[in-house]
């Protein structure tokens, strides 16, 4: 938690190979104690199925830090996920702003 209130979210797939893991060698992480969260794949089975609300959850996930930070990839790949179930205007602003703030 931050000064602000605000947090950031550690979201990882349901295995318990990871507490354990920090548990064993806390405070260092154990690199690749699981495998990890393939955000793609999840854009995209949530805009084939039409789960706005998801892929609003996912976008905003993939936008954490700051705009420097954010790939033009995933960039693109956000814009078209919103673009496609039906939130073009926000798309349009998020392009909008990381391209201002670049």
């Amino acid at each position: 938690e931050f000064a602000d209130g605000s947090t950031i979210a550690q979201v990882s797939n349901p295995d318990m190979r990871l507490p354990i893991a920090l548990g064993l060698d806390w405070p260092r992480r154990i690199p690749g104690a699981v495998a990890p969260v393939d955000w793609t794949r999840a854009l995209d089975r949530a805009v084939a199925s039409r789960r706005t609300g998801e892929v609003m959850v996912i976008a905003a996930t993939g936008l954490q830090g700051s705009w420097g930070d954010v790939p033009p990839d995933y960039l693109r790949r956000i814009a078209a996920a919103l673009t496609a179930v039906g939130h073009a205007a926000e798309a349009r602003l998020i392009v909008a702003e990381a391209a201002n703030r670049g």
